[in-house]
């Protein structure tokens, strides 16, 4: 029978070993986003989330923001505990500094998709270990940002 000193020193262990794991799961990559930009003109990507402590811009949480070349592509993993991404594409900025013609993709049933903003409902990845694509055409660039 393990004596009482043995049981307060496994559990004392498992306890710190369950802070440890829980202190640096945040630093670790979740998910990720890919944006590959089909279109003709570079496109600025920015990927936001709630639970984002970055940049502070027009986006209150983005967590990254990127210049995508012409027929380039860039990436985002999102961290453990961010939810309801969105990822905001658009081609310039106005004499505020405020976007111009912007698109935005939400995850909607597992996949990336141009939404609106009427009634859009976030949703959050459903697992970590996912990576997600969204491919910006040429056609999305002249339909919805000219």
């Amino acid at each position: 029978m393990p004596s009482r000193y043995k049981y307060n020193r496994t559990l004392r262990a498992s306890l710190v070993a369950a802070v440890a794991f829980l202190a640096a799961a945040p630093a670790n990559a979740c998910y990720t986003v890919h944006f590959d930009n089909k279109s003709q003109k570079d496109i600025y990507a920015v990927w936001s989330a709630a639970g984002c402590a970055g940049l502070s811009h027009w986006i209150k949480v983005a967590c990254e923001q990127k210049i995508i070349k012409a027929g380039g592509s860039a990436s985002y993993n999102y961290k453990w505990g961010t939810t309801r991404p969105l990822v905001t594409a658009f081609q310039k900025l106005n004499l505020r500094d405020e976007p111009e013609s912007l698109v935005k993709y939400a995850l909607h049933h597992g996949k990336f998709k141009l939404i609106n903003d009427n009634g859009v409902h976030l949703e959050s990845a459903s697992k970590c270990g996912n990576s997600y694509t969204i491919t910006f055409s040429e056609a999305d660039r002249v339909n919805h940002m000219e």
